[in-house]
Protein backbone atom coordinates (compact mmCIF):
# COMPACT_ATOMS: atom_id res chain seq x y z
CA UNK A 1 0.00 0.00 0.00
CA UNK A 2 2.80 2.39 0.90
CA UNK A 3 4.55 1.62 -2.40
CA UNK A 4 1.32 2.26 -4.31
CA UNK A 5 0.89 5.67 -2.65
CA UNK A 6 4.47 6.58 -3.51
CA UNK A 7 3.95 5.42 -7.11
CA UNK A 8 1.11 7.95 -7.46
CA UNK A 9 3.61 10.72 -6.74
CA UNK A 10 5.75 9.51 -9.66
CA UNK A 11 2.87 8.86 -12.08
CA UNK A 12 3.98 11.58 -14.53
CA UNK A 13 7.37 9.86 -14.87
CA UNK A 14 5.92 6.35 -14.87
CA UNK A 15 3.68 7.20 -17.85
CA UNK A 16 6.79 7.52 -20.02
CA UNK A 17 7.54 3.83 -19.47
CA UNK A 18 4.02 2.50 -20.01
CA UNK A 19 4.75 0.92 -23.43
CA UNK A 20 7.99 -0.94 -22.53
CA UNK A 21 6.46 -2.06 -19.21
CA UNK A 22 3.48 -3.45 -21.14
CA UNK A 23 5.78 -5.40 -23.47
CA UNK A 24 7.80 -6.73 -20.55
CA UNK A 25 4.65 -7.90 -18.78
CA UNK A 26 3.30 -9.44 -22.00
CA UNK A 27 6.49 -11.43 -22.58
CA UNK A 28 6.48 -12.53 -18.95
CA UNK A 29 2.86 -13.65 -19.13
CA UNK A 30 3.36 -15.62 -22.37
CA UNK A 31 6.55 -17.12 -20.90
CA UNK A 32 4.68 -18.20 -17.77
CA UNK A 33 1.90 -19.82 -19.84
CA UNK A 34 4.51 -21.57 -21.98
CA UNK A 35 6.26 -22.83 -18.84
CA UNK A 36 2.92 -24.02 -17.46
CA UNK A 37 2.19 -25.99 -20.63
CA UNK A 38 5.63 -27.62 -20.50
CA UNK A 39 4.99 -28.59 -16.87
CA UNK A 40 1.54 -29.89 -17.81
CA UNK A 41 3.14 -32.22 -20.34
CA UNK A 42 4.64 -34.16 -17.45
CA UNK A 43 1.22 -35.34 -16.28
CA UNK A 44 0.27 -37.52 -19.30
CA UNK A 45 3.68 -39.19 -19.08
CA UNK A 46 2.60 -40.54 -15.67
CA UNK A 47 -1.13 -40.91 -16.37
CA UNK A 48 -2.02 -43.41 -19.10
CA UNK A 49 -5.09 -41.44 -20.16
CA UNK A 50 -3.35 -38.44 -21.80
CA UNK A 51 -6.53 -37.36 -23.58
CA UNK A 52 -8.37 -36.93 -20.28
CA UNK A 53 -5.41 -35.07 -18.70
CA UNK A 54 -5.15 -32.61 -21.62
CA UNK A 55 -8.88 -31.95 -21.56
CA UNK A 56 -8.80 -31.25 -17.81
CA UNK A 57 -5.87 -28.85 -18.24
CA UNK A 58 -7.59 -27.05 -21.11
CA UNK A 59 -4.95 -28.30 -23.56
CA UNK A 60 -7.26 -30.28 -25.85
CA UNK A 61 -5.42 -28.88 -28.88
CA UNK A 62 -2.54 -31.24 -27.95
CA UNK A 63 -4.89 -34.20 -28.44
CA UNK A 64 -5.58 -32.96 -31.94
CA UNK A 65 -1.83 -32.61 -32.50
CA UNK A 66 -1.25 -36.23 -31.48
CA UNK A 67 -4.00 -37.39 -33.83
CA UNK A 68 -2.54 -35.40 -36.74
CA UNK A 69 0.89 -36.85 -36.07
CA UNK A 70 -0.67 -40.34 -35.89
CA UNK A 71 0.98 -41.14 -32.57
CA UNK A 72 -0.52 -43.97 -30.52
CA UNK A 73 2.25 -45.82 -28.67
CA UNK A 74 3.30 -44.77 -25.17
CA UNK A 75 6.98 -44.50 -26.09
CA UNK A 76 6.19 -42.34 -29.09
CA UNK A 77 4.05 -40.07 -26.91
CA UNK A 78 6.86 -39.71 -24.38
CA UNK A 79 9.30 -38.75 -27.18
CA UNK A 80 6.85 -36.18 -28.57
CA UNK A 81 6.11 -34.76 -25.11
CA UNK A 82 9.86 -34.55 -24.36
CA UNK A 83 10.50 -32.68 -27.65
CA UNK A 84 7.59 -30.32 -26.92
CA UNK A 85 8.96 -29.67 -23.42
CA UNK A 86 12.37 -28.80 -24.93
CA UNK A 87 10.83 -26.46 -27.53
CA UNK A 88 8.54 -24.76 -25.05
CA UNK A 89 11.36 -24.37 -22.52
CA UNK A 90 13.58 -22.71 -25.14
CA UNK A 91 10.70 -20.41 -26.16
CA UNK A 92 10.05 -19.57 -22.50
CA UNK A 93 13.76 -18.77 -22.01
CA UNK A 94 13.79 -16.43 -25.03
CA UNK A 95 10.71 -14.60 -23.75
CA UNK A 96 12.23 -14.27 -20.26
CA UNK A 97 15.46 -12.88 -21.71
CA UNK A 98 13.53 -10.29 -23.74
CA UNK A 99 11.50 -9.37 -20.67
CA UNK A 100 14.67 -9.04 -18.57
CA UNK A 101 16.39 -6.88 -21.20
CA UNK A 102 13.40 -4.55 -21.32
CA UNK A 103 13.37 -4.40 -17.49
CA UNK A 104 17.07 -3.47 -17.41
CA UNK A 105 16.54 -0.79 -20.06
CA UNK A 106 13.60 0.68 -18.14
CA UNK A 107 15.55 0.59 -14.88
CA UNK A 108 18.63 2.39 -16.26
CA UNK A 109 16.54 5.01 -18.08
CA UNK A 110 14.41 5.58 -14.99
CA UNK A 111 17.56 5.97 -12.87
CA UNK A 112 19.02 8.55 -15.28
CA UNK A 113 15.67 10.37 -15.38
CA UNK A 114 15.60 10.62 -11.59
CA UNK A 115 19.25 11.74 -11.48
CA UNK A 116 18.53 14.49 -14.02
CA UNK A 117 15.45 15.53 -12.09
CA UNK A 118 17.43 15.74 -8.85
CA UNK A 119 20.23 17.72 -10.49
CA UNK A 120 17.78 20.10 -12.17
CA UNK A 121 15.97 20.53 -8.87
CA UNK A 122 19.25 21.34 -7.14
CA UNK A 123 19.88 24.18 -9.58
CA UNK A 124 16.27 25.37 -9.38
CA UNK A 125 16.10 25.79 -5.60
CA UNK A 126 16.88 29.17 -4.15
CA UNK A 127 20.37 29.78 -2.82
CA UNK A 128 19.14 30.04 0.78
CA UNK A 129 18.03 26.39 0.69
CA UNK A 130 21.04 25.30 -1.33
CA UNK A 131 23.33 26.64 1.38
CA UNK A 132 21.70 24.20 3.80
CA UNK A 133 22.34 21.13 1.62
CA UNK A 134 25.60 19.26 2.15
CA UNK A 135 27.50 17.88 -0.83
CA UNK A 136 27.38 14.45 0.76
CA UNK A 137 23.58 14.54 0.93
CA UNK A 138 23.00 15.53 -2.70
CA UNK A 139 25.79 13.22 -3.87
CA UNK A 140 24.28 10.21 -2.10
CA UNK A 141 20.84 11.10 -3.49
CA UNK A 142 22.09 11.26 -7.08
CA UNK A 143 24.57 8.38 -6.97
CA UNK A 144 23.00 5.84 -4.59
CA UNK A 145 19.33 6.54 -3.78
CA UNK A 146 18.41 7.09 -7.43
CA UNK A 147 20.11 3.82 -8.37
CA UNK A 148 18.18 1.97 -5.67
CA UNK A 149 14.88 3.47 -6.81
CA UNK A 150 15.75 2.69 -10.45
CA UNK A 151 16.35 -0.95 -9.52
CA UNK A 152 12.82 -1.03 -8.14
CA UNK A 153 11.53 -1.40 -11.70
CA UNK A 154 13.49 -4.61 -12.15
CA UNK A 155 12.21 -5.85 -8.78
CA UNK A 156 8.57 -5.10 -9.62
CA UNK A 157 8.70 -6.50 -13.17
CA UNK A 158 10.45 -9.62 -11.90
CA UNK A 159 7.76 -9.83 -9.27
CA UNK A 160 5.05 -9.57 -11.94
CA UNK A 161 6.74 -12.34 -13.93
CA UNK A 162 6.84 -14.54 -10.85
CA UNK A 163 3.18 -13.81 -10.13
CA UNK A 164 2.29 -15.03 -13.63
CA UNK A 165 4.33 -18.18 -13.06
CA UNK A 166 2.69 -18.82 -9.69
CA UNK A 167 -0.80 -18.34 -11.15
CA UNK A 168 -0.18 -20.65 -14.14
CA UNK A 169 1.56 -23.35 -12.11
CA UNK A 170 -1.13 -23.12 -9.45
CA UNK A 171 -3.72 -23.81 -12.10
CA UNK A 172 -1.84 -27.00 -13.01
CA UNK A 173 -1.53 -27.93 -9.33
CA UNK A 174 -5.26 -27.47 -8.80
CA UNK A 175 -5.90 -29.93 -11.60
CA UNK A 176 -3.63 -32.45 -9.88
CA UNK A 177 -5.09 -32.09 -6.37
CA UNK A 178 -7.32 -29.27 -5.13
CA UNK A 179 -6.96 -30.22 -1.45
CA UNK A 180 -3.18 -30.57 -1.52
CA UNK A 181 -2.80 -27.28 -3.43
CA UNK A 182 -4.90 -25.35 -0.90
CA UNK A 183 -2.89 -26.85 1.96
CA UNK A 184 0.37 -26.01 0.18
CA UNK A 185 -0.47 -22.36 -0.37
CA UNK A 186 -1.95 -21.94 3.10
CA UNK A 187 1.22 -23.27 4.66
CA UNK A 188 3.58 -21.34 2.38
CA UNK A 189 1.52 -18.15 2.73
CA UNK A 190 1.49 -18.15 6.52
CA UNK A 191 5.20 -18.87 6.78
CA UNK A 192 6.17 -16.22 4.19
CA UNK A 193 4.11 -13.56 6.00
CA UNK A 194 5.92 -14.37 9.26
CA UNK A 195 9.35 -14.24 7.61
CA UNK A 196 8.55 -11.03 5.71
CA UNK A 197 7.35 -9.35 8.90
CA UNK A 198 10.56 -10.40 10.65
CA UNK A 199 13.02 -9.41 7.91
CA UNK A 200 11.13 -6.53 6.22
CA UNK A 201 11.03 -4.18 9.20
CA UNK A 202 14.64 -4.90 10.10
CA UNK A 203 15.80 -4.30 6.54
CA UNK A 204 13.89 -1.01 6.33
CA UNK A 205 15.48 0.26 9.57
CA UNK A 206 18.92 -0.93 8.52
CA UNK A 207 18.57 0.67 5.07
CA UNK A 208 17.86 4.03 6.70
CA UNK A 209 21.00 3.68 8.83
CA UNK A 210 23.04 2.69 5.77
CA UNK A 211 21.80 5.71 3.79
CA UNK A 212 22.68 8.13 6.60
CA UNK A 213 26.14 6.63 7.09
CA UNK A 214 26.81 6.86 3.33
CA UNK A 215 25.71 10.50 3.30
CA UNK A 216 28.02 11.27 6.21
CA UNK A 217 30.90 9.42 4.52
CA UNK A 218 30.38 11.25 1.21
CA UNK A 219 30.34 14.62 2.95
CA UNK A 220 33.65 13.92 4.69
CA UNK A 221 35.26 12.45 1.55
CA UNK A 222 34.34 15.50 -0.53
CA UNK A 223 35.62 17.83 2.20
CA UNK A 224 38.87 15.85 2.54
CA UNK A 225 39.59 15.62 -1.19
CA UNK A 226 38.65 19.24 -1.81
CA UNK A 227 41.00 20.49 0.92
CA UNK A 228 43.74 17.84 0.58
CA UNK A 229 46.46 20.41 -0.14
CA UNK A 230 45.70 22.42 2.99
CA UNK A 231 45.32 19.26 5.10
CA UNK A 232 48.73 17.99 3.99
CA UNK A 233 50.38 21.39 4.38
CA UNK A 234 49.16 21.70 7.99
CA UNK A 235 50.20 18.19 8.99
CA UNK A 236 46.64 17.02 9.62
CA UNK A 237 46.43 14.26 7.03
CA UNK A 238 46.65 11.53 9.69
CA UNK A 239 43.74 13.06 11.63
CA UNK A 240 41.57 13.34 8.54
CA UNK A 241 42.42 9.83 7.35
CA UNK A 242 41.48 8.58 10.80
CA UNK A 243 38.13 10.38 10.55
CA UNK A 244 37.53 8.92 7.09
CA UNK A 245 38.50 5.46 8.34
CA UNK A 246 35.97 5.79 11.16
CA UNK A 247 33.21 6.81 8.75
CA UNK A 248 34.16 3.96 6.41
CA UNK A 249 33.95 1.52 9.30
CA UNK A 250 30.49 2.75 10.28
CA UNK A 251 29.30 2.52 6.66
CA UNK A 252 30.86 -0.94 6.30
CA UNK A 253 29.08 -2.12 9.45
CA UNK A 254 25.73 -0.79 8.27
CA UNK A 255 25.90 -2.09 4.71
CA UNK A 256 27.18 -5.43 6.00
CA UNK A 257 24.17 -5.75 8.29
CA UNK A 258 21.81 -4.79 5.46
CA UNK A 259 23.36 -7.31 3.07
CA UNK A 260 23.28 -10.02 5.74
CA UNK A 261 19.56 -9.48 6.24
CA UNK A 262 19.10 -9.85 2.46
CA UNK A 263 21.39 -12.89 2.41
CA UNK A 264 19.53 -14.59 5.26
CA UNK A 265 16.11 -14.30 3.67
CA UNK A 266 16.89 -16.53 0.63
CA UNK A 267 18.22 -19.61 2.46
CA UNK A 268 15.52 -19.34 5.11
CA UNK A 269 12.81 -19.25 2.44
CA UNK A 270 14.42 -22.29 0.74
CA UNK A 271 14.41 -24.17 4.02
CA UNK A 272 10.80 -23.24 4.73
CA UNK A 273 9.74 -24.40 1.26
CA UNK A 274 11.58 -27.72 1.55
CA UNK A 275 10.09 -28.33 5.00
CA UNK A 276 6.66 -27.34 3.65
CA UNK A 277 6.88 -29.96 0.88
CA UNK A 278 7.80 -32.64 3.41
CA UNK A 279 4.95 -31.57 5.64
CA UNK A 280 2.58 -31.68 2.67
CA UNK A 281 3.49 -35.31 2.04
CA UNK A 282 2.76 -36.09 5.68
CA UNK A 283 -0.54 -34.15 5.52
CA UNK A 284 -1.43 -35.94 2.28
CA UNK A 285 -1.31 -39.34 3.99
CA UNK A 286 -4.05 -38.12 6.35
CA UNK A 287 -6.31 -35.94 4.23
CA UNK A 288 -6.42 -37.74 0.87
CA UNK A 289 -9.11 -40.40 1.02
CA UNK A 290 -7.78 -42.57 -1.82
CA UNK A 291 -5.65 -45.70 -2.05
CA UNK A 292 -1.93 -44.81 -2.03
CA UNK A 293 -1.41 -46.51 -5.41
CA UNK A 294 -3.89 -43.99 -6.91
CA UNK A 295 -2.56 -40.74 -5.50
CA UNK A 296 1.17 -41.43 -5.00
CA UNK A 297 1.93 -41.37 -8.77
CA UNK A 298 0.28 -37.94 -8.96
CA UNK A 299 2.53 -36.69 -6.15
CA UNK A 300 5.55 -36.95 -8.49
CA UNK A 301 4.39 -34.16 -10.87
CA UNK A 302 2.88 -32.32 -7.89
CA UNK A 303 6.27 -32.22 -6.13
CA UNK A 304 8.06 -31.32 -9.39
CA UNK A 305 5.70 -28.38 -9.89
CA UNK A 306 6.05 -27.32 -6.26
CA UNK A 307 9.84 -27.35 -6.63
CA UNK A 308 9.49 -25.28 -9.81
CA UNK A 309 7.38 -22.86 -7.77
CA UNK A 310 9.96 -22.51 -5.01
CA UNK A 311 12.17 -20.14 -7.01
CA UNK A 312 9.41 -17.66 -8.02
CA UNK A 313 7.85 -17.80 -4.55
CA UNK A 314 11.23 -17.17 -2.92
CA UNK A 315 11.85 -14.38 -5.39
CA UNK A 316 8.49 -12.78 -4.57
CA UNK A 317 9.23 -12.93 -0.85
CA UNK A 318 12.75 -11.56 -1.37
CA UNK A 319 11.40 -8.77 -3.60
CA UNK A 320 8.92 -7.78 -0.91
CA UNK A 321 11.76 -7.56 1.60
CA UNK A 322 14.07 -5.68 -0.79
CA UNK A 323 11.31 -3.19 -1.58
CA UNK A 324 11.11 -2.46 2.16
CA UNK A 325 14.80 -1.59 1.96
CA UNK A 326 14.28 0.71 -1.05
CA UNK A 327 11.31 2.64 0.37
CA UNK A 328 13.58 4.92 2.51
CA UNK A 329 15.40 5.94 -0.71
CA UNK A 330 12.06 6.74 -2.37
CA UNK A 331 11.08 8.91 0.60
CA UNK A 332 14.43 10.76 0.55
CA UNK A 333 14.14 11.59 -3.15
CA UNK A 334 10.50 12.61 -2.83
CA UNK A 335 11.18 14.77 0.24
CA UNK A 336 14.05 16.54 -1.53
CA UNK A 337 11.97 17.25 -4.64
CA UNK A 338 8.93 18.41 -2.66
CA UNK A 339 10.43 20.14 0.38
CA UNK A 340 13.22 22.05 -1.38
CA UNK A 341 11.44 25.18 -2.56
CA UNK A 342 12.32 26.42 -6.02
CA UNK A 343 12.85 30.05 -6.88
CA UNK A 344 9.69 31.88 -7.82
CA UNK A 345 10.14 32.98 -11.43
CA UNK A 346 6.52 33.45 -12.46
CA UNK A 347 7.13 37.20 -12.88
CA UNK A 348 10.15 36.65 -15.14
CA UNK A 349 8.55 37.51 -18.47
CA UNK A 350 11.06 39.88 -20.10
CA UNK A 351 14.04 39.00 -22.28
CA UNK A 352 17.15 41.09 -21.65
CA UNK A 353 19.00 42.20 -24.79
CA UNK A 354 21.15 45.23 -24.03
CA UNK A 355 21.72 47.78 -21.29
CA UNK A 356 20.58 51.15 -22.58
CA UNK A 357 21.03 53.49 -19.66
CA UNK A 358 21.84 52.21 -16.16
CA UNK A 359 21.35 49.68 -13.38
CA UNK A 360 19.74 51.29 -10.35
CA UNK A 361 19.29 50.15 -6.73
CA UNK A 362 16.40 51.88 -4.97
CA UNK A 363 15.95 51.53 -1.20
CA UNK A 364 17.24 47.96 -1.43
CA UNK A 365 17.42 45.72 1.65
CA UNK A 366 18.48 42.08 1.90
CA UNK A 367 19.32 39.52 4.57
CA UNK A 368 20.49 35.91 4.28
CA UNK A 369 18.41 34.63 7.19
CA UNK A 370 14.98 35.78 8.32
CA UNK A 371 16.09 35.93 11.95
CA UNK A 372 19.14 38.11 11.27
CA UNK A 373 19.64 41.80 10.62
CA UNK A 374 19.81 43.10 7.06
CA UNK A 375 23.16 42.54 5.33
CA UNK A 376 22.22 45.26 2.84
CA UNK A 377 20.13 47.99 4.40
CA UNK A 378 18.21 50.53 2.34
CA UNK A 379 20.93 51.29 -0.19
CA UNK A 380 20.61 53.53 -3.25
CA UNK A 381 23.23 53.45 -5.98
CA UNK A 382 23.63 53.51 -9.75
CA UNK A 383 25.80 51.68 -12.27
CA UNK A 384 25.73 53.80 -15.44
CA UNK A 385 26.14 52.19 -18.85
CA UNK A 386 29.74 51.95 -20.15
CA UNK A 387 31.26 53.17 -16.89
CA UNK A 388 33.86 51.67 -14.57
CA UNK A 389 32.47 51.40 -11.03
CA UNK A 390 34.48 50.01 -8.10
CA UNK A 391 33.10 48.71 -4.80
CA UNK A 392 35.40 48.88 -1.79
CA UNK A 393 35.15 48.66 1.97
CA UNK A 394 35.97 46.42 4.92
CA UNK A 395 35.17 42.70 4.82
CA UNK A 396 31.53 41.97 5.57
CA UNK A 397 30.45 45.39 4.37
CA UNK A 398 28.10 44.05 1.71
CA UNK A 399 30.11 44.30 -1.52
CA UNK A 400 29.84 40.66 -2.58
CA UNK A 401 26.18 40.61 -1.52
CA UNK A 402 25.49 43.42 -4.00
CA UNK A 403 27.11 41.33 -6.73
CA UNK A 404 25.08 38.24 -5.73
CA UNK A 405 21.88 40.28 -5.98
CA UNK A 406 22.92 41.61 -9.37
CA UNK A 407 23.58 38.06 -10.58
CA UNK A 408 20.15 36.99 -9.24
CA UNK A 409 21.76 34.41 -6.96
CA UNK A 410 19.46 35.63 -4.17
CA UNK A 411 16.11 37.43 -4.16
CA UNK A 412 16.00 40.68 -2.21
CA UNK A 413 13.33 41.33 0.41
CA UNK A 414 12.75 45.10 0.15
CA UNK A 415 13.25 47.79 -2.44
CA UNK A 416 13.95 47.21 -6.10
CA UNK A 417 16.70 46.84 -8.68
CA UNK A 418 15.97 48.46 -12.03
CA UNK A 419 17.66 47.66 -15.33
CA UNK A 420 16.91 50.78 -17.32
CA UNK A 421 13.19 51.09 -16.46
CA UNK A 422 12.50 47.36 -15.97
CA UNK A 423 12.49 45.56 -12.64
CA UNK A 424 15.29 43.00 -12.47
CA UNK A 425 12.81 40.55 -10.92
CA UNK A 426 10.78 40.68 -14.15
CA UNK A 427 13.72 39.82 -16.40
CA UNK A 428 14.33 36.15 -17.21
CA UNK A 429 17.34 34.99 -15.22
CA UNK A 430 19.07 33.16 -18.06
CA UNK A 431 18.80 36.00 -20.56
CA UNK A 432 20.15 38.44 -17.95
CA UNK A 433 22.99 36.22 -16.73
CA UNK A 434 24.07 35.41 -20.30
CA UNK A 435 24.89 39.09 -20.78
CA UNK A 436 27.16 39.21 -17.72
CA UNK A 437 30.76 38.02 -17.63
CA UNK A 438 31.51 37.20 -14.01
CA UNK A 439 34.99 36.59 -12.56
CA UNK A 440 35.11 35.56 -8.90
CA UNK A 441 37.92 35.77 -6.36
CA UNK A 442 38.37 32.01 -6.57
CA UNK A 443 37.79 31.40 -10.29
CA UNK A 444 36.29 28.17 -11.55
CA UNK A 445 38.53 26.03 -13.75
CA UNK A 446 36.77 23.09 -15.37
CA UNK A 447 38.31 19.67 -16.02
CA UNK A 448 38.70 20.23 -19.75
CA UNK A 449 41.03 22.00 -22.18
CA UNK A 450 42.18 25.60 -21.86
CA UNK A 451 40.23 26.40 -25.02
CA UNK A 452 36.99 24.97 -23.60
CA UNK A 453 37.54 26.93 -20.39
CA UNK A 454 38.06 30.15 -22.34
CA UNK A 455 35.00 29.86 -24.59
CA UNK A 456 32.58 29.40 -21.67
CA UNK A 457 30.83 32.71 -22.47
CA UNK A 458 31.41 32.59 -26.23
CA UNK A 459 31.50 29.17 -27.90
CA UNK A 460 32.13 30.70 -31.33
CA UNK A 461 35.36 32.47 -30.35
CA UNK A 462 38.08 32.04 -32.99
CA UNK A 463 41.70 31.11 -32.29
CA UNK A 464 42.75 34.70 -33.04
CA UNK A 465 40.30 35.88 -30.37
CA UNK A 466 41.72 33.36 -27.88
CA UNK A 467 45.25 34.63 -28.52
CA UNK A 468 44.23 38.28 -28.17
CA UNK A 469 42.28 37.69 -24.94
CA UNK A 470 45.06 35.68 -23.28
CA UNK A 471 47.62 38.33 -24.22
CA UNK A 472 45.49 41.07 -22.69
CA UNK A 473 44.98 38.97 -19.53
CA UNK A 474 48.77 38.45 -19.24
CA UNK A 475 48.59 34.63 -19.53
CA UNK A 476 49.43 34.00 -23.19
CA UNK A 477 53.09 33.16 -22.52
CA UNK A 478 52.09 30.56 -19.92
CA UNK A 479 49.66 28.90 -22.34
CA UNK A 480 52.31 28.76 -25.06
CA UNK A 481 54.75 27.12 -22.65
CA UNK A 482 52.50 24.06 -22.39
CA UNK A 483 53.01 21.18 -24.82
CA UNK A 484 49.41 21.14 -26.05
CA UNK A 485 48.99 24.96 -25.74
CA UNK A 486 45.25 25.75 -25.94
CA UNK A 487 44.44 22.01 -26.07
CA UNK A 488 46.12 21.37 -22.72
CA UNK A 489 43.61 19.61 -20.45
CA UNK A 490 43.30 20.52 -16.79
CA UNK A 491 42.82 17.91 -14.08
CA UNK A 492 41.29 18.35 -10.64
CA UNK A 493 39.91 21.82 -11.45
CA UNK A 494 43.31 23.20 -12.40
CA UNK A 495 45.02 22.25 -9.14
CA UNK A 496 48.43 22.72 -10.79
CA UNK A 497 47.75 26.39 -11.51
CA UNK A 498 48.68 29.20 -9.17
CA UNK A 499 45.94 31.48 -7.88
CA UNK A 500 47.14 34.26 -10.17
CA UNK A 501 47.13 32.01 -13.23
CA UNK A 502 43.56 30.94 -12.50
CA UNK A 503 42.47 34.56 -12.17
CA UNK A 504 44.17 35.59 -15.43
CA UNK A 505 42.54 32.66 -17.21
CA UNK A 506 39.15 33.74 -15.85
CA UNK A 507 39.75 37.35 -16.97
CA UNK A 508 40.64 36.12 -20.48
CA UNK A 509 37.39 34.14 -20.43
CA UNK A 510 35.46 37.29 -19.54
CA UNK A 511 37.20 39.27 -22.30
CA UNK A 512 35.96 36.72 -24.86
CA UNK A 513 32.35 37.08 -23.80
CA UNK A 514 29.53 38.78 -25.67
CA UNK A 515 28.52 40.41 -22.41
CA UNK A 516 27.22 43.93 -21.80
CA UNK A 517 28.40 43.83 -18.21
CA UNK A 518 31.66 42.57 -16.70
CA UNK A 519 31.82 41.90 -12.94
CA UNK A 520 35.17 41.28 -11.26
CA UNK A 521 34.96 40.17 -7.63
CA UNK A 522 38.51 40.44 -6.24
CA UNK A 523 39.51 39.02 -9.61
CA UNK A 524 43.14 40.22 -9.36
CA UNK A 525 43.79 39.62 -5.66
CA UNK A 526 46.40 36.93 -6.46
CA UNK A 527 47.96 38.65 -9.47
CA UNK A 528 51.26 40.52 -9.14
CA UNK A 529 51.03 44.33 -8.96
CA UNK A 530 52.55 44.97 -12.38
CA UNK A 531 50.15 42.57 -14.16
CA UNK A 532 47.23 43.91 -12.14
CA UNK A 533 48.04 47.46 -13.24
CA UNK A 534 48.04 46.39 -16.90
CA UNK A 535 44.77 44.52 -16.49
CA UNK A 536 43.01 47.49 -14.89
CA UNK A 537 44.31 49.85 -17.58
CA UNK A 538 42.73 47.44 -20.05
CA UNK A 539 39.51 47.38 -18.02
CA UNK A 540 39.34 51.17 -18.14
CA UNK A 541 39.65 50.99 -21.93
CA UNK A 542 36.95 48.31 -22.12
CA UNK A 543 34.51 50.52 -20.20
CA UNK A 544 34.08 52.55 -23.38
CA UNK A 545 31.96 49.65 -24.67
CA UNK A 546 31.11 47.71 -21.49
CA UNK A 547 29.72 48.36 -18.03
CA UNK A 548 32.47 47.32 -15.58
CA UNK A 549 31.78 46.58 -11.90
CA UNK A 550 34.78 45.71 -9.73
CA UNK A 551 35.29 44.70 -6.11
CA UNK A 552 38.86 45.44 -5.03
CA UNK A 553 41.00 45.82 -1.92
CA UNK A 554 44.09 47.18 -3.67
CA UNK A 555 42.86 50.74 -4.00
CA UNK A 556 45.78 51.85 -6.13
CA UNK A 557 44.47 49.62 -8.94
CA UNK A 558 41.04 51.26 -9.18
CA UNK A 559 42.05 54.94 -9.05
CA UNK A 560 40.90 55.34 -12.65
CA UNK A 561 37.36 54.17 -11.87
CA UNK A 562 34.57 56.57 -12.84
CA UNK A 563 32.92 56.00 -9.49
CA UNK A 564 34.15 54.36 -6.30
CA UNK A 565 31.49 53.24 -3.79
CA UNK A 566 32.50 52.58 -0.17
CA UNK A 567 30.42 50.00 1.76
CA UNK A 568 30.38 49.77 5.53
CA UNK A 569 28.02 47.51 7.52
CA UNK A 570 25.62 47.04 4.63
CA UNK A 571 25.29 50.72 3.78
CA UNK A 572 26.82 53.09 1.25
CA UNK A 573 29.21 55.15 3.39
CA UNK A 574 30.56 57.32 0.59
CA UNK A 575 31.02 57.43 -3.17
CA UNK A 576 32.85 59.50 -5.75
CA UNK A 577 35.92 59.41 -7.94
CA UNK A 578 39.47 59.05 -6.64
CA UNK A 579 40.09 62.75 -6.10
CA UNK A 580 36.72 63.38 -4.46
CA UNK A 581 37.13 60.53 -1.98
CA UNK A 582 40.64 61.66 -1.05
CA UNK A 583 39.06 64.95 0.00
CA UNK A 584 36.25 63.76 2.27
CA UNK A 585 36.58 60.02 2.96
CA UNK A 586 38.87 59.12 5.84
CA UNK A 587 38.46 55.40 5.07
CA UNK A 588 39.60 55.89 1.48
CA UNK A 589 42.53 58.16 2.20
CA UNK A 590 43.66 56.07 5.17
CA UNK A 591 43.40 52.80 3.19
CA UNK A 592 45.29 54.28 0.29
CA UNK A 593 47.94 55.53 2.69
CA UNK A 594 48.32 52.05 4.17
CA UNK A 595 48.75 50.66 0.68
CA UNK A 596 51.42 53.26 -0.13
CA UNK A 597 53.30 52.45 3.07
CA UNK A 598 53.51 48.82 1.97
Amino acid sequence: MELFKLALNYRSILKKFLLPVSFSLLFSMIGAITGGISIGLLLPIIDDNSEKVFNELGLSFLNNLLVQLNIDGDLEKIRVFALLIIMLTIFETILNILSNFISINISTNFTVLIQNKLLNKYFEIDQHNRNEITYGYIFSLISESSRQVGSLFIQILNGAKNVFIVVVYSYVLLKVSLLMTLNAFLLLGVLSIIVKAFFGKRLKRQSQKTIMSLESLNTLLIETLKNSKFINATGKSFDFLKRVDNKLYIYKENIEKRNKINALSGPIFNTINAVSIALLLIVGTYVIDQPSEDWLPLMVPFIIIIFRLISPINSLNSIRIRIEGIIPDIHRIRNFVISSSSRENKFETLEFKNLNSEIRFENLSFKYKDDRKFNIDNINLTFPKNKFVALIGPSGGGKTTVIDLLLKVYDYQKGEIYVDDCKLSNIKSESWQNKIAYVSQDPVVFNTTIKNNLVWFNENASEEMLIEATKKAQIYDFVMSLDEEFDFEFKDNGSGLSGGQKQRLAIARALLSNANIVILDEATSQVDIESESKIYNLIKTLSEDLTIIVIAHRLNAIKNADNIIIFEEGRVAAQGNHNELLTYSNFYSDSLGVYKDK
